[in-house]
């Protein structure tokens, strides 16, 4: 104990990276316990995700193995390497602080890409590594490979609108910059493709998994590669106008395609429930949402099992309220009967 009232000791060796509290007793039976810790740091990374990082530099990379510590900043130390060379930014090492979120996770934000530098020359698309410094303030080699990705172009929507009811598929045609800086058999490999919907109105956001393809769907050509995004719209609670964002490593979003989440599409009941077998029965249909698609001349199609799509205009659709008493008059039984087979079925 020193003079200033302060308590000085070594370290016990300890096995394994981790953090223990430090406490105090003058008869080696009762402690300060203050929760005052000490980490035993030794740090090495696994897993590193995600692969592919956005040019914009927005992308938060988590590092997954053991051994992080909260410890002083210029301890928690990230570095960016390329073939074990140090890369710059802005003439010197492309480091940043790590934050650690537990003793096997911790995350670093990224630089743009066109602030690193390797020598003279930029980045580009080369792969980097992300280096963390260890106990002897050296950095801890790892071969996980990252890359920068360019962002793609989205240069139009399947549909603008989605019933609140149905998991509708959108396609994006997309172009991705094959051969233009991304790669496409690491897009295969690493993307975590996904789109994230958002209401204008309350900020309620779902997000959905999408996939890269290319177009026709279901077409075999070896040689060509994707381009189109597909992804299905979720189901909403109300009607609503919803921002649609695509992601390509599902953390750093891009695109503002507004999607109309209008009336659920529901087919209540028929009337009359049955015909003859050569067709041309004339049958009213009760529901919801019929009149509702964006634009609103879409016609409307209506499936008799497998075997019929037959298209309907808006024209010949009357928006109208049900009742249940028009929809009982339709059929020559007493109500009462009718009553009781609905009970039935």
């Amino acid at each position: 104990m020193t003079a200033g009232g302060n308590v000085k000791c070594l370290t016990p060796a300890y096995p394994a990276p981790e953090t223990l509290t430090v406490d105090v007793s003058f008869n080696g039976l009762d402690y300060s316990n203050e929760k005052v810790t000490f980490g035993y740091i030794d740090p090495f990374v696994l897993q590193v995700a995600p692969r592919l990082i956005s040019a914009r530099g927005t992308t938060k990379v988590s590092l997954k193995g053991y051994g992080f510590v909260r410890i002083e900043d210029s301890k928690m130390q990230a570095v960016l390497k390329n073939e074990n060379e140090t890369l710059t930014c802005a003439g010197q090492p492309c480091t940043k602080t790590y934050t650690v979120v537990n003793e096997k996770l911790c995350a670093v934000e990224t630089y743009p890409q066109a602030e690193v530098m390797k020598g003279s020359k930029n980045i580009g698309f080369d792969p980097i590594n992300i280096f963390v410094m260890n106990p002897d303030q050296d950095f801890e080699p790892n071969d996980i490979d990252i890359w920068y990705y360019k962002d793609p172009i989205f240069q139009g929507i399947s549909s603008q609108f989605a019933y609140i009811n149905e998991h509708k598929p959108l396609i994006l045609h997309t172009d991705f910059s094959w051969n233009e800086g991304n790669n496409a058999e690491l897009f295969r490999k690493y993307s975590n493709i996904t789109c994230r919907f958002t209401s204008e109105k309350t900020g309620h956001q779902v997000v959905t998994y999408a996939v890269m393809e290319t177009n026709p769907i279901g077409a075999f050509n070896k040689g060509k590669l994707a381009d189109q995004i597909r992804c299905r719209t979720p189901k909403w609670p109300t009607a609503d106008t919803v921002k649609l964002e695509v992601s390509i490593n599902g953390q750093d979003y891009l695109g503002n395609y507004q999607i109309q989440m209008v009336e659920a599409l529901t087919n209540l009941r028929i009337s009359p429930m049955s015909g003859p077998v050569d067709g041309s029965t004339r049958l009213t249909i009760y529901g919801t949402g019929i009149t509702s698609s964006v634009p609103h001349d879409h016609p409307v199609f209506v499936k008799f099992g497998n075997l019929v799509d037959e298209p309907l205009l808006k024209s010949q659709v009357v928006d109208d309220g049900y009742e249940d008493e028009v929809y009982h008059s339709d059929f020559n039984m007493h109500k009462q009967w009718l009553k009781h087979a609905e009970a039935n079925w």
